[in-house]
């Protein structure tokens, strides 16, 4: 089965270029504050800021999409993209605040989540369902991809060039110089490439007024917000914990370190265990993997507790850890992200999916803002301690939610 050649001149960049922005909102942005001094409590406070476009998405996804088209939106994204990171790169090598930073990440982040929705509203209109089948893969694929080159060579490249150059601000500056160039070259690519196609009618039509009413909202909307929050608690702590000497209780790994064990290893573990659970789920339903995705979405939160109290710092074993991890996130994300897809299902189903993903955003911002003021009071171990012990709300959600699963499968 082939899909035509100019449809191929277009999604696979699109795709992987989408994953881009992401990581330096969520992954970047993380490590470049800490290598400029900043403490773990702000650092985590400020970055899970960074979650509110995505909170705010079906506030202004409506507007947002009546006034221009699909391809003038992402060609307009990665333009602003690109010139933030040339902002950035200026900022940093000119010895810029935390705030002049976070407006810049701000800017990526908004221009992330507009490029996101304008993305998938491209792929819906210009391709047939059957050519959205046929690519169904290579996008996540690509975004996989993506993930490994924001987080694991370019993460990498910065460790590198902070040894060579002995300068913190100089090896940042090239990273995001490198980058800005990078995406503005894509943009002037999906200028002469993507398609003007636009459906007769607008995508956003049938959209409903706030307040959405569905059966089970209540069930539901507790098991999106309160599902993931093991995991955000830990996802900027785990970076911070990485990077931070020993004698403040971490590992005291480089950034080549981290970029190879979390960025590389890590995002293999997310995507194998991200496919494995679309295809169970996929085959036998919702209600039967609901628990094990569930189990191994909250049990390997126990891996760190492990690591502080045993202070293990072979980096093999280090990976491998951080490969378990990842694996089950990306196993028990699958169940979750299947949920949503189905509990958003019937009328105005583009907007209501818009909904729960607004709200998994709202259940990783505010958990992971109080986070990183956590573990300064508690110290490493008993935060890990304190994390893994919060799957215990994972597990009750699942449990309120697996009696309600059936009209799910």
């Amino acid at each position: 089965m082939n899909a035509p050649k100019s449809i191929w001149t277009w999604i696979p960049s699109l795709y992987f270029i989408e994953g881009i922005p992401y990581v330096i909102v969520m992954t970047i942005s993380v490590m470049l504050f800490k290598r400029l001094g900043d403490n773990n409590a702000s650092i985590a406070l400020y970055t899970s800021m960074l979650y509110l476009p995505w909170v705010a998405q079906p506030l202004w996804m409506h507007p947002v999409e009546r006034l221009t088209s699909a391809r003038w939106r992402i060609c307009a994204m990665q333009l602003a993209i690109s010139f933030t990171l040339a902002a950035m790169a200026w900022t940093v090598r000119d010895g810029g605040t935390t705030a002049g930073l976070m407006v810049c990440f701000g800017v990526v982040a908004f221009a992330c989540a507009v490029h996101e929705n304008a993305s998938d509203n491209l792929y819906a209109q210009v391709l047939t369902p059957r050519e959205q089948g046929l690519f169904a893969g290579t996008r996540s694929k690509l975004y996989y991809i993506a993930l490994i080159v924001g987080q694991g060579i370019t993460l990498m490249a910065a460790g590198g060039l902070e040894t060579y150059f002995r300068n913190i601000r100089q090896a940042w500056y090239i990273v995001f110089a490198i980058m800005a160039f990078s995406i503005m070259a894509c943009a002037m690519y999906h200028l002469l490439t993507l398609p003007r196609q636009q459906p007769a009618e607008s995508p956003v039509s049938n959209i409903p007024p706030l307040p959405l009413r569905k059966k089970g909202m209540i069930c539901a909307f507790l098991f999106i917000i309160l599902f993931v929050l093991p995991k955000a608690l830990t996802a900027r702590l785990n970076l911070l914990f990485f990077i931070d000497h020993s004698s403040q209780g971490g590992l005291g790994l480089s950034l080549t370190q981290i970029g190879f064990a979390h960025g590389t290893i890590g995002i293999i573990g997310l995507s194998v265990g991200s496919i494995i659970a679309n295809n169970l789920v996929g085959r036998d339903g919702l209600r039967k993997w609901l628990w094990p995705c569930a189990l191994v979405f909250t049990l390997p939160q126990l891996l760190y507790v492990y690591i502080c109290w045993m202070h293990i710092t072979h980096f093999g074993l280090i990976c491998t850890f951080i490969f378990i991890e990842q694996f089950g996130y990306g196993f028990g994300l699958s169940a979750y992200m299947y949920f949503m897809l189905r509990f958003s299902q019937g009328r105005h189903e583009r907007y209501h999916y818009t909904i729960c993903a607004a709200l998994m955003a709202l259940g990783m911002m505010l958990p992971g803002m109080l986070s990183g003021w956590l573990q300064t009071q508690l110290g490493y171990p008993t935060f890990y301690m304190v994390a893994a012990a919060s799957g215990v709300v994972t597990l009750a959600v699942t449990f309120i939610l697996y009696r309600q699963i059936k009209q799910f499968n």
